[in-house]
């Protein structure tokens, strides 16, 4: 994956914190997204996955009781490239140590572990 690449990916994470969950689905309408609900111990949780399949990501999102998207995780399809995103990161933005996150103009990206691998979240 290319620099443009990533920054693309990095704006559509940014600008899909704060919408709707309709304002999602509108936005991505011509791109590969799968709605779920999400139950776990009797919480209740909606998804939207949205597919880059030219960047080889998928983008997940959470939402809060508003119905507000309140978080985006980014899974890379590729090993190679989570060490790519994270050159990206350290070479434009500033990393807080203390929060173990990446400053960007409108959110923050952590770096997680799941089930899936490594992703990357990105919150306000």
């Amino acid at each position: 994956m290319d620099i443009q690449h990533f920054s693309e990916l990095i704006k559509h994470a940014g600008s899909i914190l704060w919408l709707s969950h309709g304002d999602i689905e509108n936005k991505y309408v011509n791109y590969p997204i799968c709605i779920m609900k999400h139950i776990e111990k009797g919480v209740c949780e909606d998804i939207i996955e949205i597919r880059f399949d030219e960047q080889e990501v998928t983008l997940a999102t959470t939402f809060d009781n508003d119905n507000i998207c309140n978080l985006v995780l980014l899974f890379p399809d590729k090993i190679g490239d989570i060490d790519q995103i994270i050159i990206y990161l350290n070479d434009r933005f500033n990393y807080n140590y203390l929060k173990s996150h990446w400053l960007l103009s409108n959110c923050s990206v952590k770096i997680k572990k799941s089930k899936e691998g490594i992703v990357f979240a990105f919150y306000c």
